[in-house]
């Protein structure tokens, strides 16, 4: 509503500068002020019954149970869908906040899967709150893969923003993309023109979204290290780069996502065990 306010307030001040005569002024400033006093009475209320609305404490599951958690991921994977599972429960809280158990689970996965689900815009600003979120030992959910996947180390994303090492980190990735700033419109200009090229040459059978995931990591390669993953030698992956990191990342995210695979098939092989590493090795 604010937004609202000052974006008429701003076309008032256009039209009052633009204006010659008193004509203009009169046929255009009275139908925009009384949408501009509407607006600032909406907004007003709206304030005024957030402010009155009381205090609650946060519906939804509290107590932990392994049985409980496993039907739970049966109806977000299989039964519902993952849209379906989160408007059900809205409406049985009542409410756009809410605890619920989130894939994966135990027994196969360690951890707690209770979690607090946000599904409005004004809750969502929760998330950014360092204080209120620990985003310490996670990826694409609550659960953590082994380290053998990143070469034994906690990497930047598993790491909290209120551990010393994150900021150490984040401040070296700062720092490499800052030095290698001037490499990018040439290197992406490139990427892009190698991408059209082979999509050209691939016509009408060409897959975009294989090749421009090529585009990306050809990109990132010649910016942020300074090596062309195209170039024959001993360490070239050719056109293979962006797949190798899909299927090194595909079982550190498959346990909770929803891959599309007939059930009950792909509950018994993505979600109820995390993949070992050796699979990807």
């Amino acid at each position: 509503m604010t937004n609202i306010c000052s974006q008429v307030d701003q076309d008032i001040q256009r039209i009052l500068i633009r204006a010659n005569t008193k004509s203009h002024l009169i046929t255009y400033f009275s139908p925009l002020k009384q949408l501009r006093d509407i607006a600032r009475s909406m907004a007003e209320v709206v304030e005024k019954k957030g402010d009155q609305l009381p205090l609650r404490e946060v519906p939804g599951v509290t107590g932990i149970s392994y049985f409980g958690a496993f039907i739970d991921r049966l109806h977000y994977f299989w039964f519902d869908g993952p849209d379906k599972y989160f408007a059900d429960r809205m409406s049985k809280y009542n409410s756009t906040v809410f605890r619920t158990n989130m894939p994966p689970t135990p027994p196969g996965f360690a951890g707690d899967p209770r979690v607090v689900i946000l599904l409005d815009s004004k809750s969502f600003r929760t998330l950014f709150d360092n204080s209120l979120v620990d985003t310490s030992n996670v990826l694409g959910g609550h659960y953590m893969m082994s380290t053998e996947f990143t070469g034994g180390f906690r990497v930047l994303s598993y790491l909290d923003t209120a551990e010393d090492q994150h900021t150490r980190l984040k401040s070296y990735v700062q720092r490499l993309f800052m030095l290698n700033a001037h490499r990018w419109l040439p290197e992406i200009r490139r990427a892009v023109e190698e991408t059209w090229d082979k999509l050209q040459s691939q016509l009408p059978e060409a897959k975009a979204n294989g090749a421009f995931g090529s585009c990306i990591f050809n990109f990132l390669s010649r910016t942020l290290f300074r090596r062309d993953p195209l170039e024959p030698g001993p360490a070239s992956v050719g056109e293979e780069g962006a797949s190798l990191c899909l299927k090194w990342l595909a079982p550190q995210l498959a346990p909770g996502v929803n891959i599309g695979l007939p059930q009950p098939l792909e509950e018994i092989v993505f979600h109820t065990f995390p993949w070992p590493y050796c699979t990807v090795k």
